[in-house]
């Protein structure tokens, strides 16, 4: 009974996420891209109805026997690290709950889950390490990304293409500041006179 309210809890997060696009081809992922990415407030909104409860839990390590499978530790890295900056959107604590889907992303690498993913879901093992203020982590974002991309059929490749090229921005920042400036009003942080100049420009924030 309890495995398979486990079981229930994952296909709820991965059919709402990867619902769409498991129906399309790589190479047309715009509405998938507009749930994952857009900021819409119904968005938000509709996430935090779903989802809140089970992110709290999360929070407490209550899922940590979703890191059995690949399927499991996925959902848990996409409650932790992206639906928080949704249901917490302009809040600090967006990014303290992000950072708790590290761990589980490095073990998930570690344990070559990723591997057994598809392209697009994949993906999303990597980000935390993409929202990292870490060169390191940067770094291996990165190589990850652009292995994929070395590796991607035709139908892959734009997809692939976008995710390397918003990782080496990422990467780019880091390199630059050593943290992301966009947070920096958000967690309180006061932001240097390049800071400054940097989030003037367009697109600075991500």
């Amino acid at each position: 009974m309890q495995e398979n309210k486990v079981n229930q809890n994952i296909n709820k997060i991965l059919d709402f996420w990867f619902g769409d696009v498991q129906k399309l081809k790589l190479n047309n992922v715009n509405s998938s891209m507009m749930l994952w990415f857009s900021g819409y407030p119904e968005i938000d909104q509709l996430i935090d109805n779903k989802f809140r409860k089970l992110i709290e839990k999360a929070i407490l390590g209550h899922f940590d026997i979703w890191m059995k499978t690949p399927e499991g530790c996925l959902a848990l890295i996409i409650l932790l690290d992206q639906f928080p900056l949704n249901i917490f959107r302009n809040q600090a604590r967006s990014f303290t709950v992000c950072h708790m889907a590290l761990p589980y992303a490095l073990t998930a690498i570690k344990l070559g889950y990723d591997k057994l993913l598809s392209q697009q879901k994949k993906s999303f093992i990597y980000l935390p390490l993409e929202h990292a203020e870490d060169i390191n982590l940067q770094n291996l974002s990165v190589e990850l990304y652009s292995k994929e991309y070395e590796n991607s059929s035709p139908a892959e490749r734009q997809f692939c293409k976008i995710n390397l090229d918003y990782a080496l921005k990422h990467k780019r920042v880091i390199e630059l500041f050593g943290r992301f400036p966009n947070r920096n009003k958000i967690l309180g942080r006061i932001s240097t006179k390049s800071e400054l100049e940097f989030l003037e420009r367009e697109g600075a924030g991500f």
